[in-house]
This record gives structure tokens, sequence and C-alpha cells, in this order.
């Protein structure tokens, strides 16, 4: 496997695959294969991720959505293509460091945490 520059803030599985997608401090935001223990790819971002969710099956059905929170207060929406991530939204709630990220039971809102 492929590792972080300094510490993983956040990592979750796929809800569907043998997946696991890490966040790190360093500001990248990495896809591991679980079953055969090896980095699939990585994309690196200006600030450091703060934290990570993949977003679950009521929000996308192909679930293969992940939401990352930044430092800078940004929230980048990714998708897991079959060799890369694709930047699907930016937004940026916060002027703090985004801390966690939730969504609603039936997958129609996105809630974000920062000390702000």
């Amino acid at each position: 496997l492929d590792f972080h520059a300094g510490p993983i803030v956040g990592s979750d599985t796929s809800p569907v695959g043998p997946f696991v997608a890490t966040a790190g401090a360093d500001g990248t935001v990495r896809l591991h294969n679980i079953d055969d223990k090896h980095t699939l790819y990585s994309h690196s971002f200006p600030q450091p991720c703060t934290c990570l969710q993949w977003a679950p099956p009521v929000v996308d059905q192909s679930a293969t959505t992940v939401i990352v929170g930044f430092k800078d207060g940004v929230v980048r929406i990714l998708q897991q293509l079959r060799d890369c991530w694709h930047l699907q939204h930016v937004i940026k709630p916060h002027t703090q460091s985004v801390t966690a990220t939730a969504f609603s039971r039936d997958g129609k809102y996105l809630a974000t945490c920062a000390p702000d």
C-alpha cells in the first residue's frame, strides 16, 4: 500500500465493494483495495484533509461518492471511477476546518460541521 505523508484524518469503507478511502493531513485522498491490499489511486489537493465519509446508497445508488472536508472550510465531493477520483462538486460552507459531515436519513441533506 502507498501511505500518506502524515496522519490519516479520515477513512471509510465502500458500502458495496472491497474498497477503503482514506484522507490525509498531507491533502491526499486515496482509494485502496482491501482484498488485494494495494492502493488503486490517489489525488492531491492544496489543503490538508480533515474528514472523509462515503455517501450512503440512499444518496448514490452506485455507492461511488465520497465527501471530503478540508482545513480551509471547503468540502469536495468525489466520485470513484475505475482509475481516478472525479471531482463532482466543491463548496465552501465554512471559514474554518471542516470537522465532520453527515447525511439525513433520506439522503436529501448534507450537514457539515466546523468551529465557526
